[in-house]
């Protein structure tokens, strides 16, 4: 799950290659728990996980209003509610032992990835292409 494969791919460079980074995020919060960091150290992870999709998401709405993409709304709602679950884990952490958090974390993780990235953002693509955007100019 941990590593980028090429059925991820959206099609925008730009995109993708945050995609790649929320991976690799996702990836050391994992072994951060299961290599059973410290507390803190879990919660700066989940932090930069937090931070890092922030941004990203905005990179995401900022196409989304741009070309006036007509799902906006959806999208963009899953994004808040994503953004919504990692802070409740974040301010949640110190109420879970660790092993608890991994695991609800990374089920929450896995389905925003495999759901999300590879299906709502890749409807994203498929309106741009409609669009004859050049993805080589975004």
């Amino acid at each position: 799950m941990f590593l980028w494969n090429d059925s991820y791919s959206v099609g925008i460079e730009e995109i993708d290659n945050q995609h790649k980074e929320l991976l690799s995020l996702i990836a050391k919060l994992f072994n951060g728990t299961r290599f059973k960091k410290n507390i803190d150290e879990i919660s700066d992870i989940t932090d930069e996980l937090t931070n890092f999709a922030i941004v990203h998401f905005q990179l995401e709405y900022n196409y989304m209003t741009k070309y006036s993409y007509p799902d906006i709304k959806a999208h963009t709602d899953e994004h808040n509610e994503i953004t919504r679950k990692l802070n409740e884990f974040k301010f949640g952490l110190k109420n879970y032992n660790v092993d608890d958090f991994a695991s609800e974390l990374m089920v929450l993780l896995k389905k925003w990835f495999v759901s999300h990235l590879t299906l709502t953002d890749k409807k994203l693509y498929e309106y741009l292409k409609t669009l004859k955007v050049d993805f080589s100019k975004l």
